[in-house]
């Protein structure tokens, strides 16, 4: 699909039942913006109260991922995430932008395909 900023910013969509995650790469600067596939919380900024659920869901730093409702329903479409996912890797971003918690500004995709190893196995 072209867009007006498709000549600086491409995206990836990874499909999941009923969910559908739009990744957002501005290649000159080889940013990478994720919403909910890679939630990577600063567990201080998390209620006390819901750190040991936090840190259950796996989405915090430094070690985010996708929570694990969001897991199970990327999961029910695999190939087409995994290729989706394999993609964004591909990309090899200099930084992760996400949605929820604390970008990745050192070894961005390293870290990035550590968060989602559970969908590139």
């Amino acid at each position: 699909m072209s867009t007006p900023w498709s000549d600086v910013i491409s995206h990836i969509i990874v499909k999941g039942i009923g969910v559908a995650e739009v990744a957002l790469m501005h290649e000159r600067s080889r940013s990478l913006v994720l919403a909910d596939i890679v939630q990577n919380l600063e567990a201080d900024k998390v209620p006390p109260v819901l750190r040991p659920a936090a840190r259950l869901a796996g989405v915090v730093a430094p070690h985010g991922r996708a929570p694990v409702y969001l897991r199970a329903i990327v999961k029910m479409k695999r190939n087409e995430a995994a290729a989706a996912a394999r993609r964004l890797v591909n990309f090899k971003p200099r930084f992760v932008i996400f949605s929820h918690g604390q970008w990745y500004a050192e070894d961005a995709t390293v870290r990035l395909a550590s968060a989602l190893d559970w969908l590139l196995e």
